[in-house]
């Protein structure tokens, strides 16, 4: 049996995680389980403030902290037996470091023995080129609907798409639900095991956002009168 210790996912802002996140390593985990690798971990690694904030301004929405997001992951998470998360990409002072850093990095802190998988939708597959594979970190791709094309020399994998109703939530139906104060739909779409009254305590201990950069200031306390009144 193949040891690994697999994988950082990260096909987008995850501004928040929610359980289709989740769902996307666990899928992950199977395919992999059945070309005979023992998967041991499997990491979430929320992105980069430097990432996030300029992204939220840009599309006109809320860019959730990294404080907050990476709370609200490891709420989701701390009963899972496979995945937790990795803040070293969110804490990272001055520019944020990209995937293949990211990965690099985490193939460190692993040591040999050891192959690390990096976790992605289709679309950012597709984006980044990441069909011919990673080099030495290999990719498994969790597509929405009809599955691509596969090569396992190059350690590129494809899970079986998304199913079941995580499969329809997104990062933009979280922040809409902590907007209009849901918590109870905010629950459902970050996990079974994060309560409403969980929702709610995060969102009281966290700042919820900060303003391009981190950085907090205006733009930020802004954000955090908007989802901490609701919407008008």
């Amino acid at each position: 049996t193949r040891r690994l210790r697999r994988g950082r996912r990260s096909s987008g802002a995850m501004n928040p995680l929610h359980r289709g996140h989740v769902d996307m390593l666990h899928a992950a985990a199977g395919r992999l389980h059945a070309h005979g690798f023992h998967v041991s971990q499997a990491y979430l690694s929320p992105s980069h403030d430097g990432y996030v904030q300029p992204k939220a301004a840009a599309s006109g929405t809320i860019g959730l902290s990294a404080a907050f997001r990476l709370c609200a992951a490891q709420r989701a998470v701390e009963a899972d037996p496979l995945v937790s998360v990795a803040a070293w990409e969110a804490a990272q002072p001055g520019e944020r470091p990209d995937f293949p850093e990211v990965c690099e990095a985490l193939r460190g802190r692993l040591g040999g023995g050891r192959r690390l998988f990096y976790v992605c939708g289709a679309d950012h597959a597709a984006r980044c080129g990441l069909g011919g594979g990673m080099g030495e970190v290999g990719v498994v791709v969790v597509p929405r609907a009809l599955p691509a094309a596969e090569q396992p020399a190059r350690g590129v994998f494809v899970a079986s798409p998304a199913r079941g109703e995580a499969a329809a939530f997104s990062s933009t139906l979280v922040r809409e639900a902590l907007a209009e104060r849901d918590f109870e739909a905010a629950s459902r779409y970050l996990s079974p095991a994060v309560a409403p009254s969980t929702v709610l305590c995060i969102v009281s201990e966290n700042p919820v956002a900060d303003a391009p950069g981190g950085g907090g200031g205006a733009a930020g306390a802004e954000e955090r009168r908007a989802v901490g009144a609701g919407r008008k």
